[in-house]
């Protein structure tokens, strides 16, 4: 696939609301490209194209749901201390649960915060790169209304990849199809609810 193949007709997305993303395409974006190198010193290969930044998350939001955990942890640590049997056992499984699943995740979209998608690379918008093959993927469930995608390399938690405005995301989706061609991942077209608990790889080796 080179960069004279592949072009992106944003034309089209102005004009029209519901995107064909099947039939998207894409092209090297020379100023994201400079972006790269300037803000983060990563020079891409010389095969190599950068198509897209998607931004996923407002750091307003992210940083009143981390409050918002802050407050659940320190209650639910007090009513450990001072709460019935009943209520220690509850708030101890919460507390676990946030301490453990969910206040990792939302300090991880807080610092990526959005990616730049290369045909090799995920780049992460404060410059962590990761791999295009070895990255998975599973339903993230709706966003404050917004469905979602988590991105995972391998085992480890990348960020929830959503968007309020829903043609972002479907380019984003239209993407990762066209550089995996993996069918799974057209499901999370915005106008569909199906739901992919199991994480799945993105591109098939």
């Amino acid at each position: 696939m080179t960069k004279k193949t592949k072009g992106l007709n944003l034309e089209k997305l102005k004009e029209n609301q519901e995107i064909d993303i099947e039939n998207l395409k894409f092209e090297n974006d020379e100023n994201l490209e400079k972006e790269l190198l300037e803000k983060y010193d990563i020079k891409l290969d010389s095969d190599e194209s950068v198509f897209y930044k998607f931004t996923c998350h407002s750091k307003f939001w992210l940083c009143f749901e981390i409050l918002c955990c802050f407050i659940v942890i320190f209650g639910a640590c007090g009513a450990i201390l001072i709460e019935t049997i009943f209520y220690k056992i509850g708030c101890l499984i919460l507390l676990l649960f946030l301490l453990l699943s969910v206040l990792p995740c939302e300090i991880r979209n807080f610092i990526h915060f959005g990616i730049y998608i290369t045909d090799k690379k995920l780049i992460t918008c404060d410059g962590k790169v990761f791999l295009l093959k070895n990255i998975y993927f599973k339903d993230c469930g709706h966003k404050r209304g917004h469905y979602g995608i988590d991105l995972y390399d391998n085992e480890k938690f990348i960020l929830c990849c959503y968007n309020e405005n829903k043609n972002n995301f479907n380019i984003l989706i239209s993407l990762l199809y066209r550089l995996s061609c993996n069918d799974i991942i057209l499901q999370f077209k915005t106008n569909e609810n199906k739901m992919l608990i199991k994480k799945t790889k993105l591109i098939n080796n």
